[in-house]
């Protein structure tokens, strides 16, 4: 199943990463672990220093191996939501479902 992580620095420990040369390196290890699909850089809607990610899990126990890297390398908060392709929305019976609960 994707799930799309929303992940927050908190700039303390951030600047501090930055400052001691250990940014990079944590975040090529956080990226080896989680593996994602995709992953941005930039700053979330409140004005923070963020990632957005697609991660592919195969149960609930994966979300701590993509979650847990950002909470001890970095300090981060992490959102997860689940998500679908363009492919995989395509092919619901969304008929069907409208004509059950619609």
């Amino acid at each position: 199943m994707r799930m799309m992580l929303f992940v927050t620095f908190p700039t303390e420990r951030f600047n501090e990463a930055a400052k001691d040369g250990s940014l990079a390196s944590k975040l090529k290890g956080i990226i080896e672990t989680i593996k994602p699909e995709v992953i941005y850089f930039g700053g979330p809607p409140g004005g923070e220093r963020g990632a957005v990610a697609v991660v592919d899990v195969s149960s609930a126990a994966d979300l701590s191996r993509v979650s847990e890297p950002w909470f001890m390398a970095l300090g981060a908060d992490v959102e997860v939501k689940p998500v679908m392709t363009a492919d995989e929305i395509a092919g619901l019976d969304m008929k069907d479902m409208a004509k059950r609960f619609g």
